[in-house]
């Protein structure tokens, strides 16, 4: 009995330690801030500022402080107007703004003196440099992953956009499944490994690597930040990606994509060539044989998202909403003439063990020699 009160409470004391500490994740939501005066400069305190999400009608009312500082956090990314009014001033209005994945946007409102019926609308963009922190980085969003060329609806393809990140992998090995690949970006001459995450939850899977890369399409935006982190984002000593989802609006909207891809399309690689002009001037193969291997592919998909509605029954909106998406793909593909022929003798003694290879650049029509882990040579074809 004793034993087993103690196993309880030792379990209730860990349950309540884990639920203290903060979730290890990035912060996806943004923040808008600012200060309200009036035409001389000077700040008006208990001014009433209302933002409004225009895309889902989501309010915020606050009042400024004895600063005339306001500071709405947590807020998710998209079109915000920022409102502030006051007894013996117009009312001011300024926006629609964007506000991205994890930024801090300043707005500062000036009040001018009249009739609080009158509404000055200010409809300037939001500020292009961000003043509020001090990462570098940058942002990609909606327009630039639909207009900019990039391979297997790959968001992460675009993280090389960034100052100061170099991409090492292998462009055959970048699709949604190839978390290598995905991965292989590096920052500040590749000290340290990058971090991941989704909607402020981290992804990072085994070796540092992307755990999960959804589809272009379900993504609005994402962060790239390569130097002088905060707090929240201090896991890593190399760069950190923070992707922001679509989700619904009051507006029904979706899309439908397919990306198809054909080997033929693409140069044929050097050593590749190399090794088909030696076999055509051995005579092994004819000039008419493909210089290599054929393939094609298709990723395809589709989304939706909008209010939740069950006709005569319930409305969703302003207040419920869905997003849904869906990705396929359908590949067809040689092995390509630079992969590791992977057969191999098995060792004396019927021992399994895996054996270290070094092929060829010249591909796997090539003699390569796979050693053994206790210092055996088995030569192979």
């Amino acid at each position: 009995m004793r034993r087993h009160l103690l196993f309880t409470g030792l379990l209730v004391f860990c349950l309540t330690v884990m639920a203290a500490l903060p979730a290890a994740g990035q912060e996806a939501r943004g923040t808008i801030l600012g200060r309200v005066t009036d035409q001389q400069g000077a700040v008006v305190p208990g001014a009433s500022v209302v933002i409004t999400n225009v895309e889902t009608n989501s309010i915020h009312r606050l009042t400024t402080n004895e600063t005339g500082y306001y500071e709405v956090p947590l807020l998710d990314g998209g079109k915000y107007t920022i409102a502030a009014e006051l007894s013996g001033f117009k009312k001011t209005v300024r926006g629609p703004v964007d506000l991205l994945v994890g930024s801090r946007l300043e707005i500062n409102l000036e009040l001018q003196v009249g009739n609080l019926t009158e509404t000055v609308s200010v409809t300037t963009e939001a500020p292009l440099l961000e003043t509020t922190t001090a990462s570098g980085g940058r942002v990609i969003d909606t327009r630039q992953m639909i207009e900019l060329p990039y391979s297997d609806m790959n968001p992460f393809a675009l993280t090389g956009l960034a100052a100061g990140m170099q991409w090492t992998g292998q462009p055959e090995y970048r699709r949604p499944f190839d978390n290598g690949g995905t991965s292989a970006f590096n920052t500040a001459g590749g000290i340290g490994q990058n971090e991941y995450g989704i909607d402020g939850a981290t992804v990072v899977g085994t070796g540092r690597r992307v755990g999960y890369v959804p589809p272009s399409d379900a993504i609005a935006e994402f962060k790239m930040e390569t130097a002088n982190f905060d707090a929240s984002v201090g896991h890593t000593s190399g760069a950190t990606v923070n992707v922001s989802t679509k989700a619904g609006t009051n507006d029904y909207h979706g899309s439908l994509y397919d990306q198809h891809w054909q080997q033929r399309w693409n140069a044929t690689q050097h050593f590749t060539r190399l090794a088909w002009e030696n076999q055509v001037a051995s005579g092994k193969i004819s000039k008419d044989t493909p210089k290599q291997a054929p393939g094609r592919s298709n990723q395809f998909g589709g989304t939706l998202g909008g209010p939740v509605r069950i006709p005569k029954l319930y409305n969703g909106r302003d207040k419920l909403f869905f997003f849904f998406s869906y990705n396929g793909i359908y590949q067809k593909k040689a092995e390509t003439t630079d992969s590791i022929n992977r057969r191999f003798r098995r060792w004396p003694g019927g021992r399994a063990t895996s054996p270290t290879c070094w092929p060829s650049p010249m591909g796997r029509n090539t003699r390569f020699t796979i050693r053994a882990p206790r210092g055996s040579t088995v030569p192979t074809t």
